[in-house]
């Protein structure tokens, strides 16, 4: 069983909050990757791309070299999990089942990352806080 805890980070500098906005653009677009992915398998062969599959064409992805490995992985994790809930409503028969879209250009994603640490008062990489 895994635990998830949310940090709100306060005054954090120019420069940290600059990253984080880098970031999570980069999940975003790393998302977007993996749904093209996904997408294009599924309308070539109407069968689901698994996460082990996305990840290894995904690799050579220059959004996915930038990110840190886990936080990749865990972008095209959700990425599996949007067409894993698609597919449960198109199995049910559901008629307003659609296929997940693509994000906006200049919009963001959420960014996981399963074993990065942040102290208490808001500064990152201490052993204290794991935090998303």
């Amino acid at each position: 069983m895994y635990g998830v805890q949310k940090c709100q980070l306060r005054n954090i500098s120019k420069r940290e909050y600059t990253t984080l906005r880098a970031l999570f653009r980069l999940t975003k677009n790393m998302y977007n990757v993996g749904l093209y992915h996904v997408r294009q398998h599924f309308f070539e062969t109407k069968k689901f791309l698994t996460y082990p599959q996305n990840n290894k064409l995904s690799k050579e992805n220059e959004n996915y070299k930038l990110l840190n490995t886990d936080a990749a992985q865990q972008t095209l994790k959700k990425v599996e999990e949007a067409f894993t809930s698609f597919f449960g409503l198109l199995k049910k028969g559901d008629k307003r089942a659609r296929i997940p879209k693509y994000l906006e250009k200049e919009g963001f994603f959420e960014l996981t990352f399963p074993r990065i640490k942040i102290q208490k008062d808001g500064s990152f990489f201490s052993s204290d806080v794991s935090c998303f």
